[in-house]
Parts: C-alpha cells; sequence; structure tokens
C-alpha cells in the first residue's frame, strides 16, 4: 500500500501538514486546469473550422462537456489548498509584509 502522503483523496491531501507535498498538489492542480482550458480552445477551434467527420466533432463536443465540468472541481480543489497552505505557513513565509500605522512595511 502507498504511503498517505501519495495518496490523490482530497480530503487525505487537505490533512497534511507538509507544505511542500501541498504546494506540489497545488502546481499539479493548476497545471490541469491549464491543460484543460488549452483542450477545450483547441477542440472550440476544431469545431469551429468543421473540417472533421460529424463523429469526431461528436467527441469534440462531448470532450468539452467533460472538461468543463472537471475545470470547477479542479479550481475548488486548488481553493482549498491553497487555504490549507496559508493555515501552516507563518504569514513571513508567505511573503506578507508587515506594515506600521504610518502604512510603512519593514521585513
Amino acid at each position: 500500500m502507498p504511503p498517505k502522503h501519495f495518496s490523490s483523496s482530497s480530503k487525505e491531501i487537505l490533512e497534511q501538514d507538509s507544505v511542500e507535498l501541498l504546494e506540489i498538489e497545488l502546481r499539479r492542480l493548476t497545471n490541469a486546469v491549464e491543460k484543460l482550458e488549452e483542450s477545450n480552445r483547441y477542440l472550440e477551434k476544431a469545431i469551429e473550422e468543421e473540417e472533421e467527420e460529424e463523429a469526431d466533432l461528436d467527441i469534440y463536443r462531448r470532450a468539452i462537456k467533460e472538461n468543463a465540468k472537471a475545470i470547477p472541481e479542479h479550481q475548488s480543489k486548488i481553493f482549498e489548498i491553497s487555504q490549507r497552505i496559508r493555515e501552516l505557513k507563518p504569514s513571513s513565509q508567505r511573503g506578507e509584509d508587515r506594515k506600521d500605522d504610518d502604512g510603512s512595511a519593514w521585513l
């Protein structure tokens, strides 16, 4: 059985205390969303050009719908993982500067 930190379950991922593992999953999901969006643009262009067989165009339309359903699911996971990372990282590691009352920032 693989170690717990390699599980793809959203709940198990969010229970991780390893910022590094959470950031890896965050990058993976972000990349997946980018690829799904890129795929949809390509498929939409192919449908508009109508140079494919009708059966292929139907497959492209189905793929676009499936991608469109997966994108918000991934984005929701991205949000949850981002929140978990914020919980685990001290503000100084997140690049947040403290500001004095006069508005000036200090490190």
